[in-house]
């Protein structure tokens, strides 16, 4: 034991000869290597419908889809992450009548079949599906005009690397610090 000048005691650490009081370092796990594969699209419409009274129907939809495989996480397994993600808003000014619903509703069926052509990489139908829709959009005779918009995003993303080494945790147990009264 050592006493101090104030009187309180210490006791005195012991090292051997041969190792130094260091302290004791976390061992640095492997690197692993690391990649992601990502792939995603997004959906998006935007459609205007006009009556001859004035109402006005506003649809604007929005779906994204995200599938990732993630090799190298810091748990050694792979990881499949699946996201999807839809909103839809219906909007109408006015008061629609029993023969304006009937011709929305015809209109709605016609863009559906346009949609799924769009959405399904199938332009050259989409285009013929439109021009069909323009032609026969007299029959309609509730309606004064409509304006549809759809886009189509789609990606292919992979990452590929190195995870830098992380330290492992310590199995020795830390030296508590010293008393000071």
């Amino acid at each position: 034991m050592i006493s101090r000048i104030d009187g309180s005691v210490v006791a005195p650490m012991v090292f051997p000869r041969d190792s130094a009081p260091v302290c004791p370092r976390a061992p640095l796990a492997p690197s692993i290597p690391a990649s992601t594969l990502q792939v995603s699209s997004e959906a998006e419409i935007h459609l205007e419908i006009r009556t001859h009274d004035g109402d006005v129907v506003s649809l604007t939809a929005h779906a994204a889809r995200s599938l990732s495989l993630e090799r190298g996480a810091p748990d050694g397994g792979p990881r499949l992450i699946a996201h999807e993600d839809q909103d839809v808003q219906v909007h109408v000014e006015g008061q629609l009548d029993r023969r304006e619903l009937h011709d929305v509703r015809r209109l709605l069926r016609s863009i559906e079949r346009l949609m799924a052509s769009f959405f399904g990489g199938h332009e050259t139908r989409a285009e013929h599906q439109a021009q069909r829709i323009a032609e026969r959009f007299d029959h309609l005779r509730s309606l004064s005009a409509f304006r549809v918009e759809l886009e189509r995003d789609r990606s292919l993303t992979m990452t590929s690397g190195v995870n830098a080494p992380t330290p492992e945790p310590s199995q020795d147990p830390v030296a508590e610090p010293l008393p000071t009264s």
